[in-house]
């Protein structure tokens, strides 16, 4: 019995094979590395796309403000945290918490572009307190807010929703300078 001679190229010459493995490891290899700006822009999007957890919030919080508390995480539960940052009705108390994660997440950021999305979404949530609710909710002052409010508001990376909104919080600061 004549022993049969295993082909595992299915019968193709060797210089098809060698131009098919050319381009199997050529289909493999990003063509370009995606920009810090659309990194950025996907980093951001997915925060925005997050959902408070409703176990961050600290008991002695809960405690003082039992009622309006509750009814506000019932009301807003499961929002992404970008749709409450941008919806006027939003209680204060839930800024106070996406401004406190926003500082949590970029003190634990591993990466500079990390970092600069998780400032912005704790700089949301102050400019969305200031344009929404009439509340400064951190210590900066009016006119570094203004600088940095103007500076996230002109960022190609961040939506328009969010440039607008950095942009209007920008003037209300400046007037509240002026004055």
């Amino acid at each position: 019995m004549a022993k049969r001679k295993e082909t595992t190229t299915f019968g193709l010459r060797s210089e098809k094979v060698a131009r098919l493995l050319r381009i199997g490891a050529e289909g493999n290899e990003p063509k370009t590395r995606p920009d810090a700006l659309e990194l950025k822009a996907e980093l951001l999007r997915d925060r925005l796309a997050e959902t408070l957890s409703l176990y961050d919030v600290e008991s002695a919080e809960l405690s003082k403000r039992q009622t309006r508390m509750s009814q506000a995480i019932a009301d807003l539960a499961g929002e992404p945290i970008g749709r409450l940052l941008l919806n006027p009705k939003t209680d204060l108390s839930i800024l106070r918490r996406i401004k406190d994660h926003g500082r949590k997440l970029s003190e634990a950021a591993r990466s500079v572009p990390e970092r600069h999305v998780t400032n912005t979404v704790y700089y949301a949530a102050i400019a969305s307190a200031i344009v929404h609710c009439d509340t400064r909710i951190t210590a900066h002052a009016f006119n570094g807010l203004t600088i940095s409010f103007s500076m996230l508001g002109q960022e190609q990376w961040i939506p328009k929703a969010f440039a607008r909104l950095f942009s209007k919080a920008a003037r209300i600061c400046q007037d509240r300078c002026i004055s």
